[in-house]
């Protein structure tokens, strides 16, 4: 645990929140949390486009940190960790709940669940200890791939797969998690490829939108 004298904290513990990054980290995590919330009442592709949102919103947060001119140090060393817990409910609790809400629950259900989630701590964890290489490189598939990758899958519930769709998802979303916790080598994203990330994820949640209403 980090010890740090009082003299040199923040007034309040909402203070490093009064930081456009921040708040941006913060308004992703309530999209993941809507998006939970979608998922355990069965409407696959809400949660599918509000955990996307999430994850577009944790593309922007990061350009706007790293462009930010005289930001308050407290809100630097709280954005990463907020950062951290954003990326585990929508990319790791989020498709896991999915799953779940999908298949039920039981025993192997259950033990999906319970590894999925696990992965996601320890990529996070392992992340945050050692972050990026010196050329831009992390080790293992960055974990905000996993829902972008789920939702070129989920428009096909339940049209085209029918019963066997929520067996495939949790497969396919156990197979991601494996992938983020790997130790080969990953180019990491630029900002210039962001514009174009986020085309992609806005035809994403039209397309999990429209097939949410045709289902």
């Amino acid at each position: 645990m980090k010890v740090t004298p009082e003299a040199d904290r923040p007034r309040s513990i909402l203070s490093p929140l009064q930081d456009a990054a921040n708040l941006v980290t913060l308004a992703g995590t309530a999209f993941s949390a809507l998006a939970i919330i979608a998922a355990i009442t069965g409407d696959i592709h809400l949660s599918m486009s509000l955990a996307l949102f999430a994850v577009a919103l944790d593309w922007i947060d990061g350009i706007i940190a790293r462009r930010a001119h005289n930001r308050m140090p407290a809100a630097g060393e709280v954005g990463p960790f907020l950062d951290c817990f954003a990326d585990f409910l929508s990319s790791s609790l989020a498709p896991a709940t999915i799953a779940l809400s999908l298949n039920g629950i039981g025993a192997w259900q259950a033990i999906a669940f319970t590894f999925i989630v696990l992965c996601g701590v320890i990529r996070l964890s392992y992340f945050n200890a050692f972050g990026a290489t010196g050329d831009g490189r992390v080790q293992g598939l960055p974990i905000a791939h996993n829902i972008p990758l789920l939702a070129v899958f989920t428009p096909l519930y339940p049209i085209v797969i029918g019963k066997g769709f929520g067996v495939a998802f949790e497969l396919v979303t156990i197979a991601l998690s494996i992938l983020n916790i790997c130790s080969f080598y990953f180019p990491r994203g630029r900002d210039t490829v962001v514009p174009h990330v986020m085309t992609g994820v806005l035809l994403l949640i039209g397309i999990n939108l429209v097939a949410g209403l045709l289902r």
